[in-house]
């Protein structure tokens, strides 16, 4: 007949029980050790190694009783302090009566001419007079967003009203006039002058000679833009023909454009 029950562990089983309750019994009595040890022991050398660290001076325990050596020790402290101080006075005063030693430095970069040599002091030199002759620039009138409307003429606006900017020195096709060339060809040079000039332009300012507008809100003028000046621009690619107005230069840079066959003359 069988019988049942739980089997009686072996003598290695039992062994391993014993060992693993004997470690769990170390393992809290070093626990409670360095419990007491960091409660109780550690604040006490902590104390004394924090006041190690910092070196508070130990003092006599007649003093610390009494009070008494505090000053005389804040004057023995300060001593170095103080007597730096008068070293260092009594070195700048020796240091006066020394010349003052002159600083050069040449700081001019390689390639460059170095600037000569001045000995002596400084002298002030007065301003030149300005020259008269070159403030008498003549105001201009300026017109913002011209629209050009042929090679000699431009729409405006100054304020409310509306001007038509006749260009002075000059006699230029109208947008529908036409030219022959010297071999007979018939070609539309009033549409290609304008078409010039509004490249030049490009919507841009115009700077003009002021002047009084006509019945007709026409104003005839010298007008430029940027460094060109138009009238003499359009008489150098052959655009127009000098007028009654015309500068000798205008009638000049005429004769070159005519012998050079460009614009209208070809």
């Amino acid at each position: 007949m069988a019988r049942y029950g739980r089997e009686k562990p072996s003598f290695w089983r039992q062994a391993a029980d014993v060992f693993s309750v004997f470690v769990a019994g170390l393992m809290l009595t070093l626990l409670i050790v360095f419990y007491a040890y960091q409660r109780y022991v550690v604040p006490d050398r902590s104390d004394t190694g924090a006041r190690a660290e910092v070196g508070a001076p130990s003092e006599p325990a007649s003093v610390a009783a009494t009070g008494e050596g505090t000053a005389p020790t804040a004057m023995a402290a300060e001593s170095p302090a103080s007597a730096e101080a008068d070293t260092t006075a009594e070195a700048r005063e020796d240091k006066s009566d020394l010349p003052i030693p002159a600083v050069e430095r040449n700081v001019t970069p390689a390639g460059v001419t170095q600037a000569p040599k001045i000995d002596g002091p400084l002298q002030r030199v007065p301003a030149p007079a300005p020259d008269q002759t070159r403030l008498t620039a003549v105001t201009t009138k300026r017109y913002f967003q011209p629209i050009v409307l042929d090679a000699g003429h431009a729409r405006v606006a100054d304020g409310p009203d509306l001007y038509t900017l006749a260009f002075a020195g000059v006699e230029a096709p109208d947008f529908k006039s036409t030219c022959v060339t010297h071999g007979g060809q018939t070609w539309r040079c009033g549409g290609e002058a304008r078409g010039d000039l509004s490249r030049l332009v490009q919507g841009r300012a115009l700077d003009c000679t002021p002047a009084t507008p006509d019945a007709q809100n026409v104003i005839r003028t010298y007008c430029s833009i940027g460094r060109f000046d138009i009238s003499m621009w359009l008489i150098k690619r052959g655009w127009a023909r000098p007028a009654d107005d015309a500068t000798e230069e205008i009638r000049a840079a005429a004769d070159e454009a005519k012998a050079a066959k460009i614009g209208i003359w070809q």
